[in-house]
């Protein structure tokens, strides 16, 4: 198992027709930023820097998950989870009921 492995994989959509991605790492979001057209920016710069001292520190690794994930929350490519929208659906009916 990789050391710098996120407890929950960030699920992207890269493209309105792109399958769902998962980054499973540090390394995995490292890779992607790297190709990311933008390196640009203080969010783009501190996931990198983040990711990049967890594949080294792994204890550091759920601080580069959040802010990789605010990277792609602000990149607009976070895939919509699946789960969370079951649950909020379940509650609101439950709220109505």
């Amino acid at each position: 198992m990789d050391a710098a492995q996120f407890q929950v994989p960030v699920r992207l959509k890269l493209a309105a027709e792109a399958d769902i991605q998962e980054i499973y790492s540090a390394e995995d979001a490292v890779e992607l930023l790297f190709g990311w057209p933008q390196q640009e920016g203080p969010i783009y710069e501190d996931a990198l820097a983040e990711c990049l001292v967890a594949t080294v520190s792994p204890e550091n690794v759920e601080e580069a998950r959040r802010a990789f994930v605010a990277f792609a929350k602000v990149s607009n490519i976070l895939a919509k989870d699946p789960a969370t929208a079951i649950i909020r659906e379940m509650t609101a009916y439950w709220v109505r009921h």
